[in-house]
């Protein structure tokens, strides 16, 4: 159980961008100019892109920066963006241009993961929205994912084989403490190499607002050993890792 609780806009070189046709998941409304439905367009001569921002547990978020970009032949280009409702996590983005449109959905406060549509992570695989003249393009929704920050593993600096020690580290933010999020991969210096010896599982514990992971393991083999830590990504947040512990000489 996950106890819930910006970036700037960048110019992002075409070239880096693969150019895919829109998603069924995207569709568009006809401008009827009748105060119902896509009226918000505001006239017929331009379009629109609109739809609802939730959490990975399914709730409207309220406060989620969305930006809209343009393809200019050499750079990105940023067109405009609004800020989700925070009732309904809604959102519209009025009076655009006809053309392909790419859509980023960021939080200001860091605690989400940014993503491009369709729950894409770089602006390398981000998936063009059509905007035509005229109508909206409804049901460019996205689910953000909890940003999960996960600190190196600390380990002792030597021990005796066989013997047990601890190895821990932060976890934000704050999981059921007993749970187990994080995994530990222990890596053993062999023929010049650091290679893959064994994985544990962690248990987590209340640290403040925060957590701590930590593991009780012990080591037969004499040698070198570092460690890495990582979080598998769920429907409610998104993978992390980190690099490498300091070493661990098992006498």
């Amino acid at each position: 159980m996950l106890c819930l609780l910006g970036l700037a806009l960048l110019a992002v070189p075409a070239a880096q961008a693969r150019i895919a046709a829109p998603l069924s998941g995207a569709s568009v409304a006809a401008y009827r100019g009748d105060g119902a439905g896509s009226d918000y367009l505001r006239d017929a001569t331009t379009g629109g892109i609109s739809g609802i921002v939730k959490s990975g547990t399914g709730a409207p978020l309220g406060g989620i920066q969305v930006a809209a970009y343009r393809d200019a032949g050499v750079f990105w280009v940023y067109v405009a963006d609004t800020s989700t409702d925070a009732v309904s996590g809604g959102y519209h983005l009025r009076t655009l241009s006809a053309g392909l449109y790419y859509v980023k959905f960021f939080d200001p406060v860091g605690f989400y993961l940014s993503q491009w549509y369709e729950l894409k992570s770089s602006s390398a695989s981000a998936t063009p929205v059509t905007v035509v003249s005229g109508a909206a393009t409804t049901g460019v929704d996205a689910t953000m994912l909890v940003k999960v920050v996960l600190g190196k593993p600390i380990c002792p600096r030597a021990v005796r084989h066989g013997t047990r020690f601890t190895v821990s580290g932060t976890l934000r933010p704050q999981f059921q403490a007993g749970s187990s999020t994080v995994r530990l991969k222990v890596y053993r210096y062999t023929n010049g190499k650091w290679r893959l010896y064994r994985r544990y599982a962690t248990r987590n514990a209340d640290s403040g607002t925060a957590s701590r992971y930590h593991a009780r393991i012990s080591i037969a083999r004499a040698g070198k050993y570092r460690f890495k830590a990582l979080v598998a990504a769920t429907t409610v947040w998104g993978a992390a890792r980190t690099s490498f512990s300091r070493m661990l000489v098992v006498k």
